[in-house]
């Protein structure tokens, strides 16, 4: 399958195949979010290319943290990280649940009031 996809586009599968410390300096040095070979769309006429980076040291540090590190509260992060599983709900997603079943049951009952 690699070769089919290598003559369907040379340019794209080639920097794919890029290791992660090659593709993020020619990332920075390129200014984009990815490498992407430019092409031209044959409907528009537009040129396509790579979004550009918004923020650099962001880019650098999403391509060398660990996807535990990528959490988004800091505990959660440094557990991940030292293999400790972060599992359940937190406070705010409980309290959200509680609400919606409250809600729930107030309307079946309101439902079942209607009824009889």
């Amino acid at each position: 399958m690699e070769f089919f996809h290598f003559t369907q586009d040379t340019g794209k599968f080639t920097l794919g195949k890029l290791g992660p410390v090659p593709a993020e300096i020619l990332d920075q040095a390129m200014g984009v979010e990815y490498l992407a070979p430019t092409k031209v769309d044959p409907k528009t006429g537009r040129t396509i290319s790579a979004p550009p980076i918004k923020n650099r040291l962001g880019h650098l540090a999403e391509k060398v943290l660990p996807i535990a590190g990528r959490q988004s509260n800091l505990s959660s992060a440094i557990a991940g990280m030292v293999g400790i599983q972060v599992t359940g709900k937190k406070d705010d997603e409980k309290a959200a649940d509680r609400e919606l079943r409250k809600e729930l049951a107030r309307l079946r009952r309101q439902k079942q009031l209607e009824e009889d």
